[in-house]
């Protein structure tokens, strides 16, 4: 049951000869999953083990509802082998380059917009 949500998520990578068929559900790439989606596939795959079946293609749609989470939506999502699930990124960073010797600071600001509005005082 396991392996069929996984593959809804991205690609699972098929093992020749598992250890373990309950730990071959690896995915071929990275997923950053929102906590309301770990619920919902947590939710479901208990469902589906009580009930001893797959899960039918109306549940997999499912996970796709309330998937948003604060670190998904500003810095995006990309699933290569869904692509439902991207998510356009909020803001961009981007590493500072420079030719001279530098200080490494562990310091991380984004700045959303430094201009002023006719309007108001604040930017």
């Amino acid at each position: 049951y396991v392996k069929n949500i996984a593959n809804y998520f991205g690609k699972v990578k098929a093992e020749k000869k598992p250890k373990d068929e309950l730990t071959n559900a690896e995915t071929g790439q990275l997923v950053h999953i929102s906590p309301a989606e770990f619920e919902g596939v947590k939710a479901l795959a208990h469902r589906l083990a009580e009930e001893k079946r797959a899960p039918k293609e109306e549940e997999l749609a499912l996970l796709r509802k309330d998937r948003m989470a604060v670190d998904i939506a500003m810095f995006g999502r990309m699933l290569a082998e869904k692509t439902d699930f991207n998510v356009e990124a909020a803001c961009q960073v981007a590493h500072a380059f420079g030719v001279s010797e530098t200080i490494v600071e562990d310091d991380f600001f984004t700045a959303v917009d430094d201009l002023r509005q006719a309007s108001a005082e604040d930017a």
